[in-house]
């Protein structure tokens, strides 16, 4: 299969290359020029701004799929044209060039909203959409309705996979939450093979064209749920952190 990645200058992409390049063709793209960086040097490598729809469009002509790696946390104007709008003229190319698969992403904050993690446990990503007021998290929402629409009139698969807290898997436990181990964690080699997972699900075994997956360690507490992942993708975290956990509860 033959796939671009929009916006891969961050800290995932080497993961999902890494778990992608075996068996699949990756055209690496964003906003800066990596056509120099050494992680790439087995792949095309284009400068493409998501915000512009003209460039995306192009990056797509002939492929077979699409991965929107693309955020910005906390630039007012920035967080929605890349956020939201980028998702719009990803799925603009989509529909033009009759791509059937995009694999879009955000945090759980899109889902769950971050005052849920002070109360509730066991949430699951088919909640009603409760992203709350932040730039971030509503940023990353309102694509997310974008991608949703657009699956639904043009029967398009968007699989959404929602992150929090990439980690390695012995990574100390971070200073943000001192008073017991994130709840939404996962090792980023684990969440490389996500994106594997939902590049090869088959779309037989998905409810509608647009759905959403927490991808997250099975962590002690058990506050989200990864049971959709994988059950329906596949998926098999292999990294749990119950030792960070149990540590990190005794102090």
């Amino acid at each position: 299969m033959k796939i671009l990645i929009l916006g891969a200058n961050g800290m995932l992409t080497p993961y999902v290359t890494q778990a992608l390049e075996k068996n699949h063709e990756l055209i690496i793209t964003d906003v800066s020029d990596l056509s120099g960086d050494s992680k790439y040097k087995n792949h095309e490598v284009v400068q493409v701004d998501i915000t512009n729809l003209d460039e995306v469009v192009n990056a797509s002509e002939g492929v077979d799929a699409i991965i929107n790696l693309a955020v910005v946390r906390h630039d007012l104007k920035l967080a929605f044209d890349v956020n939201s709008i980028g998702c719009f003229n990803m799925m603009i190319a989509a529909q033009k060039h009759n791509i059937k698969r995009v694999i879009n992403t955000g945090p759980h904050w899109v889902v769950s909203g971050q005052s849920y993690e002070k109360y509730d446990f066991d949430i699951n990503p088919d909640m009603p959409t409760h992203s709350g007021t932040g730039l971030y998290a509503i940023s990353k929402s309102a694509g997310q309705e974008i991608c949703r629409i657009f699956a639904e009139n043009h029967n398009i698969y968007v699989i959404n996979l929602l992150f929090n807290h990439l980690r390695a898997p012995f990574e100390p436990r971070m200073a943000v939450r001192v008073d017991h181990f994130w709840p939404f964690s996962v090792a980023k080699k684990d969440a490389g093979l996500s994106f594997l997972s939902a590049i090869e699900v088959d779309t037989k075994k998905l409810s509608s064209f647009c759905e959403n997956f927490f991808i997250s360690a099975s962590v002690p507490h058990n506050q989200y749920s990864n049971t959709k992942a994988r059950e329906i993708l596949g998926w098999q975290p292999t990294n749990n952190f119950e030792k960070h956990w149990k540590q990190s509860a005794k102090n």
